[in-house]
């Protein structure tokens, strides 16, 4: 795998977005639900998940070093964000 790549909902909705470099994914990954509000979003580097990740619509944040997990917390108010998709 190599750059970005998309998929869809059948209704033509981006569903995922996120980067590749020499098969790993790299850069930022964003899931969204089929109204377009972002469900997860992070950044890989390597293949590992790495920094802040937001999950549940933003009721979650984790945060991971390359691909550990260094803490959990639930978001208070999470803020229901429609994004487009990674460019």
């Amino acid at each position: 795998e190599q750059g970005k790549w998309l998929l869809f909902y059948p209704d033509g909705n981006i569903f995922n977005a996120q980067n590749f470099v020499d098969g790993k994914m790299n850069g930022p990954f964003v899931t969204y639900n089929k109204n377009g509000i972002v469900l997860i979003s992070g950044i890989y580097v390597d293949g590992e998940k790495d920094g802040e990740w937001l999950m549940n619509e933003g009721k979650l944040k984790q945060i991971y070093k390359m691909g550990v997990l260094l803490s959990s917390e639930r978001v208070k108010k999470a803020k229901n964000v429609k994004a487009t998709a990674i460019n």
